[in-house]
């Protein structure tokens, strides 16, 4: 800029045309302004790409979190139902062997082996709700994912993968 100011013609008098050094200054300034403006474009572009980066790692860290825990806990829960399912089986092995001690005239030994089998009749299906509960949240979690996953990428997609995603909650959860 300043180069070409100096390379200005001077009139007579030794002095510039006010009105080119203008056009000039002028036109360097909006140069500047422009490069000003790209170079925030710039920034602010990477800001949004490590924002999302950023959020999309959390995502994937709950997500991921969230799996351990669920996977964890449905084992714990299946381990709980093979336990009580071979105590079922051995206290139905008493119950039968209670049978003929009753038909003997010793019924309260059929009753009180019946009550225990009851018992851990109910506490299977107890776990059996446990598991079909932590499959409900399970899918509600993953749900809950799949939209963070899709808000955080955003674009025009992002819309219509939120709603399918709702859509197959609802889904699973009226056949739950």
């Amino acid at each position: 800029e300043s180069e070409e100011i100096s390379n200005l013609k001077q009139n007579e008098q030794g002095q510039i045309n006010q009105e080119e050094r203008f056009k000039i200054e002028t036109e360097y300034a909006n140069k500047r302004k422009k490069l000003e403006f790209d170079l925030i474009d710039s920034v602010t572009e990477k800001n949004k790409k490590s924002n999302k980066e950023r959020l999309m790692d959390s995502v994937k860290y709950f997500a991921d979190l969230l799996k351990a825990l669920i996977d964890a806990t449905q084992k714990m829960i299946a381990i709980k139902i093979s336990e009580t399912d071979t105590l079922i089986a051995n206290q139905e092995k008493r119950v039968a062997a209670s049978k003929e001690i009753a038909e003997r005239g010793n019924a309260q030994v059929l009753e009180l082996e019946q009550q225990r089998l009851d018992a851990l009749n109910k506490k299977r299906e107890n776990y059996v709700r446990q598991q079909q509960g932590l499959a409900a949240i399970e899918l509600v979690a993953n749900t809950a994912i799949a939209v963070s996953k899709a808000a955080a990428q955003g674009g025009v997609a992002a819309g219509v993968t939120i709603a399918a995603a709702l859509i197959a909650l609802v889904a699973g959860l009226a056949s739950a």
